[in-house]
């Protein structure tokens, strides 16, 4: 089975869950938009969306490329790089993409 859900916040990171347990985090496009596939269920299982997972992984790639985009204000077409979502990319965002590396 496929599920598309297209009324989410654009470049938010979206936990997926059934019946309690992670499926997987998927990026909402910009758009707000997400699609997975289940083909293991029945008709009582229940699938959650949770925004931001919380569980996101990253890399020191992904930092450089936070980096490279400092300072930016973060309309189109760098949205994804504001994790604070306070309209630039800047110190908070790359303390937070840095936590996420070390732990």
């Amino acid at each position: 089975m496929n599920f598309t859900m297209s009324t989410l916040k654009p470049y938010y990171n979206y936990l997926i869950k059934k019946d309690g347990v992670n499926l997987s985090i998927q990026q909402a496009d910009d758009t707000g938009k997400i699609a997975f596939s289940n083909y293991v269920w029945n008709l009582s299982s229940r699938f959650t969306v949770m925004e931001d997972g919380g569980n996101v992984t990253f890399t020191i790639g992904d930092l450089v490329i936070l980096m490279q985009h400092f300072g930016e204000k973060t309309s189109v077409p760098y949205p994804k790089y504001d994790y604070n979502k306070d309209g630039v990319v800047d110190i908070m965002d790359v303390v937070y993409v840095s936590a996420k590396i070390m732990t």
